[in-house]
């Protein structure tokens, strides 16, 4: 094995104000650290994207990933080949509300793959992700992940004071 540094970053847009459509997309540059041996893979750029629409329960969409190997590698056996591969497919997603949960199943057909130093065969992906959200002490503003609101408790109804008792007010004793 080898270690690998991760820089990620993303972003979504809402086409409409009902945030009903979306498109995002996440970049992520991989640098590659040497294997005990000596062989060091080439760094790689990793781009994943998606449009979707949020139906009553449930979001679907078109997604999609490319990646690309941006410096050669390096060590025994290495050759001046960089990998790439690129791939589309479609995912749905399915909020628990107020659990904070999300089901996300995705298919991936790999439509193009290059090898680099050793063999990279095409193929197909399949996926499925359990996402957990922890919120802070401040309310969630995602209305997928939000409690269901709580039913206001009707008033109580104010003591009556028995029959030859005095009502006092709150905070006051007898002597």
């Amino acid at each position: 094995g080898f270690k690998s540094t991760m820089l990620t970053g993303g972003a979504t847009y809402y086409f409409d104000a009902a945030k009903k459509i979306s498109a995002s997309g996440l970049m992520r540059f991989e640098r590659n650290g040497r294997t005990d041996s000596g062989f060091r893979p080439g760094n790689q750029v990793t781009l994943e994207w998606g449009v979707g629409k949020s139906f009553a329960n449930f979001q679907a969409g078109v997604v999609g990933y490319s990646q690309w190997q941006v410096s050669d590698d390096s060590g025994v056996g290495a050759s001046g080949d960089r990998a790439s591969r690129h791939a589309i497919g479609a995912e749905v997603v399915y909020p628990i509300p107020g659990a904070g949960v999300f089901l996300k199943g995705a298919v991936y057909k790999e439509v193009s793959a290059q090898a680099g130093t050793g063999a990279l065969p095409k193929g197909n992906l399949l996926r499925f992700t359990l996402a957990k959200a922890f919120r802070g002490a401040g309310p969630c503003k995602n209305k997928a992940l939000a409690p269901p609101p709580r039913r206001p408790r009707p008033p109580r109804a104010a003591a009556r004071p028995t029959p030859g008792s005095t009502p006092r007010p709150h905070g006051m004793h007898p002597a």
